[in-house]
């Protein structure tokens, strides 16, 4: 291992994803939507603490190779280098951890992230130290170990290798006082700039993302959130979530907020304390969140109401799909769609924008199941409409239970192109089509100015551009 003795300094990296097959839109998504990187600004803010700068190198905001990777990690003396793992990383993580060995092996290579169920690929290819869920404990342990301060057995929450065999320690226990974490490291720098989801027809910037929980109490069969955080929601504190914004509104110019929860304000008390805390403030502020259909059943109208006055200008629902017997199949309730339906309705008559998510290929579908999450949404018309194609994560009880086995009847480019065929049909009907443009007229004319350069992007995601689907995992498979 290198002589760490003068290490300050980490390094974090971001591959970006080759294709995103999931996506109808595929790898253009990159152009139009390029967010902060929330997991690695914590970890910055909390490695500063222990006087180590990190860089964060993210490559689908700024694109470099692997050979640039190799130069820099060649001329600096980092104390280790850091990526973040997903399913749909793996093939060419896997690729750049066996080059990355090759070249430099003295390098400690360390891999966190909802990927650490490939713990023992990512190890196979020269990785050194593979860590399963929350981080932020775990990374400091980390250093102590590379600073031979602690035998790595110790450190919580990580598989390595011993004598080419496999270790796995004891979880590292969860963060339950989420207010002592520092706020994620954000530079006030020309970097804000660089940040933006021009999907959001109000979208300001600088732009920033944030979270106020971790955690959610559902267990969605296609969803590998409860293996990260646990079957439970964790919480900030209102004022604690306050004075993150008002650094960030204050001193960053920060003029958008997406809040990235699996599940933003669960808690009805915790929201209203919230609400009534941010409109205090009168920040010239807007924001975006993730909510469930079943998220305002009790009070639906006081709380929307309250939801606006706190300027929030978007609410995204994961319904994922319109029919019973699918939502059943996956750990969901059949009448999600009818309490989504009255939600979109009045989020729509107080000017909050809407986007509904579905998932085509869960368990069971068929070309009748699909037809009736395409009617259901021309029938609520929320302003947008994502149709993904299912991928399988590791970890999910998709992926136990169907393990070499056919999840539905349709191949993978047959559900590719039910998404395509499913978005042309929404954002071809007129009735939509008219709706949006008085929304947008009505919240922001310059978005169509700002999206021009996306032309094709858009073509791609409203489902009117026809591609061929294709594929890079061979590329690194055959490396």
């Amino acid at each position: 291992m290198q002589d760490i003795s003068k290490s300050l300094k980490a390094l974090l990296v971001y591959l970006s994803q080759e294709d995103a097959d999931y996506l109808i839109s595929g790898k253009l998504e990159y152009g139009m939507k390029r967010v902060p990187k929330l997991g690695f600004m914590y970890l910055a803010s909390v490695l500063k603490k222990k006087d180590i700068d990190t860089v964060i190198k993210d490559q689908s905001l700024k694109t470099f190779t692997l050979g640039m990777l190799l130069d820099e990690l060649q001329k600096e003396n980092y104390l280790f280098v850091g990526f973040y793992s997903a399913t749909a990383l793996k093939q060419k993580l896997i690729h750049y951890i066996k080059e990355i060995k090759k070249t430099i092996p003295h390098i400690p290579i360390l891999v966190g992230g909802p990927g650490f169920y490939s713990a023992k690929d990512y190890l196979d290819a020269g990785g050194d130290i593979v860590c399963k869920g929350e981080g932020e404990k775990t990374i400091l342990e980390i250093v102590e170990y590379l600073y031979k301060k602690r035998p790595i057995a110790s450190v919580k929450g990580i598989s390595y290798k011993f004598d080419s065999r496999i270790l796995d320690t004891p979880p590292q226990a969860l963060i339950e006082n989420l207010d002592e974490l520092p706020f994620p490291r954000r530079k006030k720098d020309k970097s804000l700039t660089d940040y933006y989801d021009f999907h959001i027809f109000n979208m300001r910037t600088p732009y920033t993302t944030m979270i106020t929980s971790r955690g959610c109490p559902y267990v969605c069969t296609y969803c590998t959130s409860t293996n990260v955080w646990g079957n439970r929601i964790r919480l900030r504190s209102p004022e604690n979530v306050i004075g993150e914004i008002a650094y960030c509104v204050e001193e960053l110019g920060i003029r958008y907020i997406g809040f990235r929860d699996d599940l933003f304000g669960f808690n009805y008390e915790w929201l209203n304390d919230f609400c009534n805390l941010l409109i205090e403030k009168r920040y010239n502020v807007l924001w975006s969140c993730m909510v469930h259909p079943f998220s305002f059943r009790k009070g639906r109208k006081e709380t929307l109401r309250l939801l606006k006055k706190a300027s929030c200008d978007l609410l995204i629902f994961g319904l994922q799909s319109a029919h019973p017997q699918i939502l059943k199949n996956i750990r969901r309730n059949p009448s999600e769609p009818e309490e989504l339906s009255k939600t979109i309705k009045l989020a729509k008559s107080l000017g909050i924008s809407t986007v509904a998510e579905f998932i085509f290929g869960l368990p069971a579908e068929t070309s009748e199941t699909i037809n009736t999450s395409i009617n259901y949404v021309l029938r609520i018309k929320p302003h947008y409409t994502q149709f993904n194609a299912l991928s399988v994560l590791e970890g999910s009880q998709i992926e136990r239970d169907f393990l070499n086995k056919d999840i539905c009847q349709f191949s993978d480019d047959e559900i590719r192109k039910l998404c395509s065929y499913a978005s042309r049909k929404f954002y071809g009907n007129p009735l939509v089509l008219l709706q949006d443009l008085i929304h947008i007229l009505r919240k922001n004319p310059l978005w169509f100015f700002r999206i021009a350069r996306y032309f094709l992007y858009l073509f791609k995601y409203l489902g009117f551009y026809k591609y061929r689907y294709s594929t890079k995992k061979e590329k690194y498979e055959s490396s």
